[in-house]
């Protein structure tokens, strides 16, 4: 449930072309239950955050974050923001 929560989140910014770029656990909130779910999770963190729309995006500051950059951002040719967004997800 976890997951899917975070995967709605991360789908539902990328429908409106933003991509967070800096998801992990650090980033995740979770919340107590409520009467109708089990928890709630919020996508915090949003400082590496940027919108698809506004042209070639500026490269990561690493904060720690790095455990959870795909291959290709390490390997210097990352070019598919969303995939990367995917792979911090896990």
């Amino acid at each position: 449930k976890m997951v899917r929560a975070l995967l709605s989140a991360t789908a539902y910014a990328h429908a409106q072309q933003v991509v967070h770029r800096n998801i992990s656990p650090v980033n995740m909130l979770v919340g107590a239950p409520e009467d109708d779910v089990d928890f709630s999770v919020v996508l915090g963190g949003w400082t590496e955050a940027a919108s698809l729309s506004s042209g070639p995006l500026p490269p990561l500051l690493c904060r720690g974050g790095s455990r959870y950059w795909g291959p290709e951002y390490l390997l210097g040719f990352c070019s598919d923001w969303k995939a990367f967004d995917m792979w911090s997800v896990g």
